[in-house]
């Protein structure tokens, strides 16, 4: 699953796109996200069988081989375009940028993913559930610890709603909300309201998105704040059944709203930079994300999280034969 406020694969999963439970890669924390759109999302695949001559045209008017043909098909439709033009709805492609950031219906996804920065002294681990309650609405728990003996292995367990509200002409508009109670401090965990825009660009290959995370603070002292972020992934490999994507996501101002601080911007206060890559052969995805703040120690602030998630059940699933 890779992502839970927002799935963006492995935005989510490193919360870089959007709130996630991770880092913020869409979908996506800051950020995810994090995944519609995401993942998860979430959020330019189109025809990454490559042109071998067939006799198809693809989206984009390129030549589609007779088995990427056949792949598509047996997923549910040919492209997202030729379904509408937004991302696919109902069916778990392999290609991420042809993703919903919602599970498709009575789809089951489950994520681990291991924050850590390099040097170690930092060590995290997440776990989630989501199930796809309809093609555009999904919902799920997470539960977030350091890997710490003092820390009691407590902390945030979560719950989180993403639905789909817009998708047609090569975009994509997910929100979502996730809540819930702090094992660590006791106390309730911030109420976190997102969005996750997604818009497919060369012939569906190339995703570019923006996010907003909104975290509210529910014990004192109830600080509100709320960041932006921009990023992209292509598709560099890949059919409906296995592909490769990779992504950059920048996180760019993080707004004090009430009693948060203070209003950093991007440039100024920090340069904060996320790669990563995620590969996936539908039900099994696995993901990498690097990143690290250029302006300020970037050698001594390196982050690393790995992620690995696994969705099964669901005609979404099951459309495309695993052989």
């Amino acid at each position: 699953m890779l992502n839970r406020l927002i799935r963006f694969s492995l935005v989510s999963v490193f919360a870089l796109a959007i709130v996630g439970h991770g880092v913020a890669f869409a979908q996506d924390e800051g950020g995810d996200d994090t995944e519609k759109k995401d993942d998860s999302g979430d959020k330019a695949g189109g025809d990454m069988g490559g042109d071998t001559g067939g006799d198809t045209m693809g989206d984009g008017g390129e030549k589609k081989d007779d088995t990427a043909k056949k792949d598509d098909a047996a997923a549910g439709g040919d492209t997202g375009a030729a379904a509408g033009g937004g991302k696919r709805q109902g069916v778990w492609d392999a290609r991420l940028n042809e993703r919903a950031r919602t599970l498709p219906k009575g789809v089951i996804g489950i994520d681990v993913n291991l924050p850590t920065l390099a040097s170690f002294d930092i060590i995290g681990l997440g776990f989630g559930v989501g199930y796809g309650v309809s093609d555009q609405l999904e919902v799920g728990v997470s539960y977030d610890v350091l890997l710490d003996p003092s820390s009691d292995f407590k902390g945030p367990f979560l719950l989180h709603a993403n639905y789909n509200a817009m998708s047609g002409a090569d975009m994509d508009l997910t929100v979502g909300a996730s809540g819930g109670y702090n094992l660590s401090s006791e106390g309730l965990a911030d109420l976190t309201l997102g969005a996750v825009f997604d818009k497919l660009l060369m012939d569906r290959k190339l995703n570019a998105y923006g996010s907003l995370s909104i975290p509210i603070g529910l014990e004192d002292p109830q600080a509100i704040s709320a960041a932006l972020a921009v990023g992209a992934w292509y598709q560099a490999s890949g059919t409906a059944k296995s592909g490769l994507a990779v992504g950059v996501n920048l996180p760019l101002v993080n707004i004090a709203l009430k009693d948060a601080g203070d209003t950093t911007l991007i440039g100024g206060d920090f340069f904060s930079i996320n790669v990563g890559a995620l590969w996936s052969n539908r039900m099994l995805d696995v993901g990498v994300m690097v990143g690290t703040d250029l302006k300020n120690s970037p050698g001594d602030n390196i982050a690393l999280t790995l992620a690995v998630g696994y969705n099964m059940g669901g005609t979404g699933m099951g459309a495309v034969s695993m052989k």
